[in-house]
């Protein structure tokens, strides 16, 4: 929960639905799942305010305790403005989900960029491998030359070593 501040604090225990009527600038935290449902304490704190609200008739005007007695254009209203928060509620959601999506495409392909780089980098070194033992086969080679000039017993078939 947080205050008018921006202060948080975690708070435990239970929470009743009178302690957030009465919170005196304080916030509630509530986390929602990919449905967008309310989960964990926040979730559930709110569940439990809006059944309090829903119950007393002061501020939830409909006043039957019988769903049939109600009138069938309230009735409709009712269940257009319970539809038209779902698809907002959905369509938010469901953009939510698209940029998740997106985002995780795009580590895919990095992934994919990343492991072809590395097996290069595999062949390189390989590559490099291989011409380092030439190399050092070469320096042989030629420091057999070197000292046989040295030693002046040079002669055409030394050139001829493999």
């Amino acid at each position: 929960m947080g205050d008018a501040k921006g202060n948080t604090a975690l708070v435990s225990g239970t929470i009743l639905p009178i302690d957030v009527w009465s919170n005196n600038g304080v916030k509630y935290f509530i986390e929602f799942n990919g449905l967008c449902q309310p989960i964990r304490k926040g979730g559930h704190i709110l569940i439990r305010f809006i059944s309090m609200m829903a119950k007393m008739e002061t501020h939830c005007l409909v006043g039957e305790e019988d769903w049939h007695a109600i009138d069938n254009h309230i009735k409709g209203k009712i269940v257009t403005d319970i539809r038209e928060s779902y698809h907002k509620t959905i369509s938010v959601c469901a953009r939510k989900k698209a940029s998740i999506f997106t985002q995780i495409s795009k580590y895919r392909q990095l992934y994919k960029k990343n492991d072809k780089l590395e097996k290069k980098k595999e062949k390189l070194k390989d590559q490099v491998q291989e011409n380092n033992f030439l190399f050092k086969t070469l320096i042989g080679q030629f420091s057999q030359v070197l000292s046989a000039v040295r030693q002046e017993k040079s002669s055409p078939e030394l050139l001829n070593y493999t």
